[in-house]
C-alpha cells in the first residue's frame, strides 16, 4: 500500500475493520517479501487500526516504512495494530517500522513479532529529527524478538519524542 501527500486536514485516510460488521480486526496481508507492506512518502491525517499487517513471504525490507517528503509525514496514528511477520526466512538488516522526520505521529497500544526471532534486525527506527516540530509518541507498544534493538533513535537533534510504558523483549 503506498499512500503519498494526497490527504489533509479535511481528508482524511482511517483503515480500520468496519465498526458496523461482526468482526473487530482485519488483516493486511504481504505477499511482496521485497516491498513494504505500507509506504508513506509525504503522507499526512493517515490512521491504521486494529489491524493485522502481516508479511507471509521472504523478508527482504521493511514492513512499514514512512519517509519524509516536503515536510509532510504529519498526523499519522498506528494503533491497536500486530505487525510482523509469519514467515521463517529473510535477509538481515529490516525494521518492523522505520520512521524518517515525522510531524506529531503516534504509535500506541501495537505489537510487533515475527515467528522466528532475529529476522527483523530493529523493531522500531525512528531518525532525522532536525526540525522543532519533529515528534513522535510511543507508548504501551510491545516489542519481540528483534535480532539488534527493540526501539532505535538517531540523527536526532531536536523535536519532541515520547517514550512511555514500551516493553522489548527478545528471545
Amino acid at each position: 500500500v503506498f499512500l503519498d501527500g494526497d490527504f489533509s486536514a479535511v481528508h482524511h485516510l482511517t483503515i480500520r475493520p468496519d465498526p458496523e460488521a461482526a468482526f473487530d480486526r482485519a488483516t493486511i496481508a504481504g505477499i511482496a517479501g521485497c516491498d513494504p507492506i505500507f509506504r508513506m512518502a509525504g503522507a499526512g491525517f493517515v490512521t491504521l487500526q486494529d489491524l493485522d499487517i502481516v508479511r507471509n513471504t521472504t523478508n527482504c525490507n521493511h514492513l512499514i516504512v514512512i519517509t519524509y517528503e516536503a515536510g509532510q509525514n504529519n498526523n499519522i496514528t498506528i494503533e491497536r495494530c500486530r505487525i510482523g511477520s509469519i514467515w521463517s526466512t529473510g535477509t538481515p538488516g529490516w525494521d518492523y517500522l522505520k520512521v524518517e522526520a515525522c510531524y506529531d505521529m503516534i504509535v500506541r497500544n501495537c505489537i510487533f513479532f515475527s515467528r522466528v526471532p532475529g529476522l527483523f534486525a530493529r523493531g522500531i527506527e525512528v531518525s532525522i529529527f532536525t526540525d522543532p516540530a519533529n515528534s513522535i509518541r510511543l507508548y504501551n507498544n510491545v516489542v519481540a524478538d528483534a535480532k539488534l534493538s527493540g526501539i532505535v533513535m538517531h540523527d536526532i537533534t531536536t523535536g519532541t519524542v515520547l517514550l512511555l510504558n514500551n516493553v522489548v523483549s527478545n528471545h
